[in-house]
């Protein structure tokens, strides 16, 4: 994400900090190599922390 999207994205990196699920965190950073924008990628991470019981 800070490669992609630069230091911007920092909030972004800390909720993916959040997914401890092995499966959860595979199936996000697979989403995340197709987000074209930081929105996206929020998005994504959003959805998922929403779903799991983290």
């Amino acid at each position: 994400l800070a490669r992609r999207f630069g230091v911007d994205s920092a909030s972004v990196q800390d909720k993916v900090q959040q997914l401890t699920d092995m499966e959860t965190l595979d199936r996000v950073l697979e989403r995340l190599f197709a987000a074209n924008t930081l929105e996206e990628a929020r998005n994504i991470i959003w959805e998922e922390l929403s779903q799991s019981s983290y």
